[in-house]
């Protein structure tokens, strides 16, 4: 009984350290997936973070190098006076939708969001 109890705590660590798409890149141009959250910042400040899930992102292309913050912590920049994309982001987060993320090159760490298409596969009709 033992013995399968260890096997199980295991499996589910080993679950727990599955890599993301972004691991092992250096650049990407699309990346589509659920999104995990947000960092949103004070009113003063001219940016907002969409944080890309990295157990469901799927990464395409290789022509924009991936930033720092993109690459290690799965964040999108945004405009901060960008309130429609924030409440597209907000209405897939809440409903579980894989966004598709067009990506452009980096600002203060992160790469920008060019644009989403909501959902994922509605360009490919």
């Amino acid at each position: 009984m033992k013995k399968v109890l260890v096997v199980i705590y295991l499996f589910v660590i080993g679950l727990n350290a599955q890599a993301g798409c972004l691991d092992d890149i250096s650049a990407s141009l699309v990346i589509k997936s659920k999104i995990r959250g947000f960092l949103i910042n004070k009113a003063a400040k001219p940016d907002h973070y969409v944080i890309v899930d990295k157990l469901t992102c799927i990464s395409e292309g290789n022509s924009v190098t991936l930033a720092n913050y993109t690459k290690n912590n799965y964040y999108l920049r945004f405009d901060a006076q960008d309130i429609f994309l924030l409440e597209f982001l907000s209405t897939a987060y809440a409903k579980g939708d894989i966004v598709e993320f067009r990506i452009g090159s980096e600002i203060d760490g992160a790469n920008i969001i060019e644009y989403i298409v909501l959902p994922s596969d509605a360009a490919a009709q």
